[in-house]
């Protein structure tokens, strides 16, 4: 049967009075199937079968209402409808008015009625609800915690092929929450969502395969699932795939990959890509030198907290690298580093205090910051190795270190830790 033959079949049971066939009615014209697209006519449908108490046409105009995709989204119509449909048992109505009453749209934020309707769903079978319970159960969330029934509901709904349910199950099983941790069985369960496309379990797959946890290492396997979950988008996986084609680990080494999906994941945020990409560009290595590009990345990566791009930011400054130098700027890219413990950054803004580079000279914080920069073993150990690294050859127009006094300066600082 053609799609404009089963319209015309439609047509004649809706127009005799049949609720179901008139809600079908409503899908053909809201979809245009069978028939071109209607949505006045979908609407006039499917009302005229929920006021003969179609729970399924109920729901369906719940459904148009929240979305507001074809017609003026309109949440307290959308509950009103929801409601219809749920009080008449409709499991998926039962949902609907869940998620409403969890987000507050529509009616105030009710947590204790979203999991009342969420139970109710779940009792009929509804599998993304018998997760969200499972979810809420494992939180704590509207009900007391209970590790024991939030194992019992993500297994219900895993055994329906819910795609969330055996990334949970995954996630109670490396935790141990409920059950005593084991790594293979959920491996197992990560696996199970990840063949079914979930993104994120892709990607811990992709990583407990590159660890060897749960399962035998396999690179060229982490790959293959982070290859999966970054194709779907997902920012972490797009790092971690850059990072092997940049290093030529379970695949062809390949650096124009790298940066291809570093500039996906960086474009998304994510703070590592972006300093990696930055650091790629400022250095040239394997490819293309471009330090304005360098500096776009790396002050991204530095203003979401960064500590490496905000070290790397600093050199490019003071050293002057393809940018004017300014002793400035990089004495406040280099504070924000060495706040967070950066030991060479607390060296190097020393130095700006003892000769008052970029800030006003001042012995007390030079004494300060040479002191915890001095705990690092590798400082403490080479310090007059690095202050000859302060004589960068790029520096050409900087301002001499007095090596001798410094050093001496230093010592002291080394000698007196607190």
């Amino acid at each position: 049967m053609t799609e404009q033959e089963k319209f015309v079949s439609c047509l004649y049971s809706a127009e005799q009075g049949d609720a179901a066939a008139q809600c079908q009615l409503g899908w053909m014209y809201y979809e245009g199937k069978g028939v071109v697209k209607d949505i006045d006519k979908a609407m006039e449908w499917f009302r005229k079968s929920a006021e003969q108490e179609y729970a399924d046409a109920q729901n369906s105009l719940g459904l148009i209402y929240h979305s507001g995709k074809e017609v003026t989204k309109n949440m307290a119509e959308a509950v009103k409808w929801y409601r219809k449909a749920a009080e008449q048992g409709d499991r998926s109505a039962q949902r609907n008015l869940g998620n409403c009453y969890y987000c507050g749209e529509g009616v105030p934020r009710d947590v204790l009625k979203a999991v009342k309707w969420w139970r109710k769903a779940a009792e009929q079978g509804n599998a993304n609800a018998q997760n969200i319970l499972g979810s809420m159960y494992c939180n704590g969330e509207g009900v007391p915690r209970n590790y024991t029934e939030a194992m019992k509901w993500y297994l219900k709904a895993a055994e329906q092929g819910e795609v969330n349910a055996p990334y949970n199950l995954g996630l109670m099983y490396e935790d141990g929450k409920g059950v005593a941790k084991n790594k293979a069985e959920a491996m197992k369960w990560y696996l199970k969502a990840a063949e079914q496309g979930h993104a994120v379990a892709q990607y811990i797959a992709g990583t407990l395969y590159y660890t060897g946890e749960g399962v035998p290492m396999d690179v060229v396997e982490a790959v293959k699932w982070w290859r999966k979950a970054a194709e779907q988008g997902y920012a972490l996986a797009q790092n971690n795939l850059a990072y092997r084609y940049f290093e030529g680990k379970g695949v062809t080494r390949d650096v124009a990959e790298a940066v291809k999906w570093w500039q996906k994941a960086a474009e998304q945020g994510n703070v590592d890509a972006q300093c990696n990409l930055g650091i790629l560009y400022k250095t040239g290595t394997d490819t293309e030198k471009n330090v304005a590009e360098g500096i776009k990345w790396l002050q991204k990566a530095a203003e979401q907290g960064d500590v490496e791009a905000q070290y790397q930011l600093a050199e490019i400054y003071r050293i002057g690298e393809d940018v004017t130098e300014n002793y400035a700027e990089a004495a406040k890219w280099y504070r924000k580093a060495a706040i967070q413990g950066h030991a060479v950054s607390q060296l190097i803004l020393g130095t700006f205090y003892y000769n008052g580079w970029g800030v006003a000279k001042d012995l007390k914080k030079a004494d300060i910051l040479l002191k915890k920069a001095s705990r690092d073993k590798e400082i403490g150990k080479n310090i007059a190795n690095f202050v000859k690294k302060m004589q960068h050859p790029a520096a050409k127009n900087s301002p001499n270190v007095k090596t001798n006094d410094f050093l001496n300066f230093m010592l002291n600082s080394n000698s007196d830790k607190d």
